[in-house]
């Protein structure tokens, strides 16, 4: 974050459509101590996010920078970052009150980490970044084709069911997919559902909302999910390209990580020109922004 000469929260990045807004407080006066870094950065962060939903509710999520080394030990300084997982705001929403739960988390984290015994200590506080995305409740509803310029990045699986229990089979997919015909994996049948049992889904929705995968978790302590979006980026000729946004970023990846893309397509109905919305869920296995974006 180089280019952050500014005190307070500069803007760094965006989306095409702004649906993602990237912000930076660098600690430009070298505070040392994490509760005397954050604590003045409060006002303008509430002013902030009230700016952003007063337009459309939004999601937060934050993510503290540090460097840490190892005492008396030469060139051993690492990056390290606490995050918190991205929460809803509304207009009428306790903005303050979120952020003071935000911070304790990250404070949490630090201290968690620092409490390890790993033998580094604290060498600087960098910075806080703040990602304030365009908040769109959704669910993962039935099968949508996967858009040819993501399909053929050849990484993601997406499960053709006819169903509306489309989270499930993305998460099952894992288990489908390895060392079977391009047919097999995809298409929904005993091959999926004789794996039902090795996840709890008690409590779980079909179709399933956002809200519902912290409940997964919980259900299942080895899982951790991060759910992605997708975005028109822009037209080349009979190939649209995509970005990649995080809808929801997990607190901590766990062995049984997944990535899951979430999309919805919107189509004109033939009476009167309304306008419907499709939404689908996609299991994505070693999902790579990077790939989506053409880098």
């Amino acid at each position: 974050m180089e280019m952050v000469k500014s005190p307070g929260f500069v803007e760094i990045l965006s989306s095409a459509s702004r649906k993602i807004v990237w912000y930076y407080a660098k600690n430009l006066n070298n505070t040392a101590i994490y509760s005397d870094f954050l604590r003045p950065l409060m006002p303008e962060l509430v002013n902030l996010l009230k700016t952003h939903v007063q337009k459309h509710a939004i999601k937060f999520n934050l993510k503290l920078e540090a460097t840490y080394n190892r005492p008396n030990v030469p060139n051993s300084s690492e990056n390290r970052a606490f995050k918190t997982i991205a929460v809803e705001i509304f207009p009428d929403s306790d903005i303050r009150t979120i952020i003071e739960i935000a911070y304790m988390k990250l404070t949490k984290e630090k201290d968690d980490y620092s409490g390890r015994g790993s033998g580094f200590a604290l060498e600087s506080i960098d910075g806080l970044l703040v990602a304030v995305y365009k908040y769109m409740p959704m669910g993962g509803s039935s099968y949508i084709e996967l858009p040819a310029y993501i399909d053929r990045k050849r990484g993601t699986i997406n499960p053709q069911n006819m169903d509306q229990e489309c989270f499930k089979w993305a998460i099952l997919t894992r288990h489908v997919a390895e060392n079977l015909s391009d047919k097999y994996k995809y298409e929904v049948g005993r091959n999926y559902k004789k794996h039902e049992d090795k996840y709890d889904f008690e409590g779980i929705s079909f179709p399933t909302p956002l809200s519902d995968i912290r409940k997964f978790e919980k259900n299942n302590n080895n899982v951790s999910i991060n759910v992605y979006g997708l975005e028109k980026k822009f037209q080349i000729p009979k190939m649209p390209r995509y970005e990649v946004y995080p809808l929801r970023v997990t607190e901590e990846e766990k062995t049984d990580h997944f990535d899951l893309l979430l999309e919805f397509e919107i189509q004109a109905e033939r009476a009167g020109g309304v306008k419907s919305t499709q939404i689908d869920l996609w299991g994505a296995q070693a999902y790579s922004t990077r790939d989506a974006e053409g880098g």
